[in-house]
């Protein structure tokens, strides 16, 4: 798997290495690596939370935080119900972004 240098649904929506949630993102599509076929709503939660974090006050972030959140636990939900029925999905791009340290 190359890694790249942007995170998130490559065909709906996603972040580069210059997006504040771009961390956040790496992170989550990590975690959605060790789940198997269990649920992802604590993993979404958890970037949400990330995201929020990130945000800060900032009103237009929270928003874009927000429906960041709504469109993982949409794909969430979806991924889980296919695992559910021996159908994986994501598996070529989760998890396959970088995060590289900043000087």
């Amino acid at each position: 798997m190359t890694k790249r240098e942007e995170c998130g649904l490559p065909w709906l929506i996603h972040t580069t290495v210059d997006d504040p949630f771009y961390k956040c993102c790496c992170k989550h599509d990590a975690d959605y690596q060790t789940l198997g076929c269990a649920s992802t709503k604590d993993i979404d939660l958890k970037f949400l939370k990330c995201c929020l974090k990130v945000a800060k006050t900032d009103k237009p972030l929270r928003a874009r935080a927000w429906l960041y959140y709504r469109l993982a636990r949409a794909y969430g939900i979806l991924r889980y119900a296919a695992c559910r029925c021996g159908i994986q999905i994501g598996q070529s791009w989760e998890g396959s972004c970088e995060i590289k340290k900043q000087d």
